[in-house]
């Protein structure tokens, strides 16, 4: 029997213990195995791995489009393991939004109606469907295409159109199937600020990622410098003093030269038109 457990103040989705597992002939392949995951209100997340890690496999579970083998998933407060076909899919029109890599888009229905085809499922009024669509074109730049078909738009406009359908559902949860690489930021920050990150949130994500990366390696080389030193001492048979005011002076200073040199790139990041940047797709 499914719990809900709506009233539980615990994060949007949980996972405990989920593997997943196919049948290969005589033997099992373990695409999951022991995944245990928190995601909170609000946070934005990208699951990286190389090509067969299960990226995929866990982003379906995810997403509804597949149940695991064992384990717990709750979202947003409910039991996912033990419900049934139609119930998973009342959940997918109505909790999620996905953006596929090929934005799966039906070649016989305009821009518009693509974007109106989850709420159709949603149970939502024909007047509202067009409202709603409409307002998420407008959002992505696409005002003044929304009664063209698929194949007369470019392939980032196609994009933009499976980005308005993911966010038509309400915007509970955005799963992003494009898997792209790291450096591939561009789209990614279009996406946040279609979903409302403010300038200075972007700003803040660059700024800090510079200077962790440069305060790492800042201890590294602090770290290293102090064995080097060590070793020098004891072939030398010099003493060995540590001067803890040298040593806070060199990770400042690593610090603070990833903040300047984070800052450009970080500006630059939180002024990108969201329209803009989601046309680089």
């Amino acid at each position: 029997m499914t719990r809900n457990l709506r009233n539980d103040p615990g994060p949007f989705f949980r996972m405990r213990g989920v593997n997943k597992i196919y049948p290969m002939g005589d033997e099992q392949l373990h695409a999951l195995k022991d995944v245990n995951l928190d995601v909170e209100r609000g946070e934005y997340l990208s699951v990286l791995g190389p090509s067969g890690s299960g990226k995929s496999t866990l982003m379906n579970i995810i997403g509804c489009l597949d149940v695991a083998s064992s384990g717990r998933y709750i979202l947003n407060g409910q039991e996912i393991e033990d419900l049934d076909e139609a119930e998973l899919a009342h959940i997918r029109s109505q909790e999620i939004g996905f953006i596929f890599q090929n934005s799966q888009l039906l070649p016989r229905l305009t821009a518009q109606k693509n974007v109106e085809l989850p709420l159709i499922y949603a149970g939502v009024s024909p007047r509202e469907r067009k409202k709603r669509a409409r307002e998420m074109l407008t959002r992505v730049g696409l005002a003044d295409r929304m009664h063209h078909d698929p194949n007369q738009l470019s392939g980032g406009q196609q994009q933009r159109v499976a980005i308005a359908r993911a966010l038509v559902v309400g915007g509970i949860g955005i799963m992003n199937m494009m898997l792209t690489s790291v450096t591939e930021r561009t789209t990614e920050i279009g996406l946040k600020k279609a979903l409302g990150a403010l300038p200075w949130q972007i700003q803040l994500q660059f700024l800090m990622e510079s200077f962790l990366l440069s305060l790492i390696g800042g201890l590294a080389g602090v770290a290293l410098g102090l064995m080097l030193s060590f070793a020098m001492c004891k072939v030398m048979g010099a003493q060995f003093v540590l001067s803890v005011g040298a040593i806070a002076l060199g990770v400042g200073f690593s610090a603070a030269v990833g903040v300047l040199f984070g800052w450009a790139p970080a500006r630059k990041a939180s002024r990108l038109n969201p329209i803009d940047a989601l046309q680089s797709v």
